[in-house]
């Protein structure tokens, strides 16, 4: 008796077992259609600018850069630069991959780029934060970065960070609400120089760390400028710094800070509105192109 019932439940035992990988067969293909969905509604809104943290921003950028084609050019700063959009770069003739890294310093993006085995033509460095400290969250983008999803994101395009449904509806009701900002500046004001040699040795950490990536790019042929972007607030302190690293890497000084501190032009006093972004971002973007 008992190796007949034995005998009995072995052969229901496949049977009973059906329903189960029916079940796990609807999950796979419902998430397979859900996939299918996101990636078609990413392609179709093109690439996010911004994610719903500061970490998510991060990774956001570090990936496109890391995982895309490489550009003629790479931004490397922080919030401030992260309002510049890449599209506007290329419009302008300029292809442009943005780490203005939100939370962070210029001395990171400098870091990812100096990681990557192939490397643009000009980096151009913030000089805004270039002697701002790199912050503890730098930590945890890095453990991110070395993480065994991040390197599995680079084959998976759907577990990249611009495929998230939550960052790609965050990048659609950002750019709604921001939409209300009307006001354009009429010109960029843009200028260039070279300090000559002679600028005492650099004696914060920060700067020195950000130059010595500066001369590392330098060695391998990379052209390095240096720009100092329009704030709400005064730039006299981030121009001097600017002024001296310049005169110690002889890197080329861009400064657009003469576009002025009119509050209308700002959507907290430091961070440039969508549209006056837009307008800097192409006005230096043709700048470039032309320069180059």
């Amino acid at each position: 008796m008992n190796s007949s019932t034995s005998s009995s439940k072995q052969s229901a035992s496949p049977l009973t077992g059906f329903p189960r990988y029916r079940f796990l067969g609807s999950i796979c293909l419902v998430a397979a259609v859900l996939v299918g969905a996101n990636q078609l509604s990413v392609s179709s809104l093109g690439s996010p600018d911004v994610a719903e943290n500061n970490s998510q921003v991060v990774i956001l950028r570090a990936q496109q850069y890391e995982f895309g084609e490489v550009p003629t050019g790479v931004l490397a700063g922080s919030s401030i630069s992260g309002r510049l959009n890449a599209a506007d770069f290329a419009d302008a003739g300029f292809p442009l991959a943005n780490l203005g890294l939100d939370g962070l310093s210029t001395a990171f993006g400098l870091e990812i780029i100096l990681e990557q085995k192939t490397l643009p033509e000009i980096v151009l460095v913030e000089v805004n934060t270039l002697d701002k400290p790199v912050s503890a969250n730098a930590e945890t983008i890095n453990s991110v970065r070395l993480g065994f999803s991040y390197d599995l994101a680079r084959s998976l395009d759907f577990m990249q960070a611009e495929s998230r449904p939550s960052t790609v509806l965050y990048d659609q009701l950002r750019a709604r609400r921001n939409s209300g900002f009307v006001l354009e500046p009429d010109a960029v004001p843009i200028s260039e120089t070279l300090i000559p040699p002679g600028a005492a040795p650099a004696t914060r950490q920060e700067v020195m760390t950000v130059e010595s990536s500066i001369r590392a790019l330098q060695a391998k042929g990379v052209q390095v400028v240096l720009v100092l972007l329009p704030t709400g607030e005064s730039e006299a302190q981030a121009l001097e710094v600017g002024k001296a690293v310049s005169s110690r890497t002889q890197a080329p000084l861009i400064d657009l800070s003469a576009l002025g501190d009119e509050p209308d032009l700002y959507t907290d006093g430091t961070h440039l509105t969508p549209i006056a972004a837009s307008k800097v971002a192409y006005e230096l973007g043709t700048y470039l192109s032309a320069r180059s």
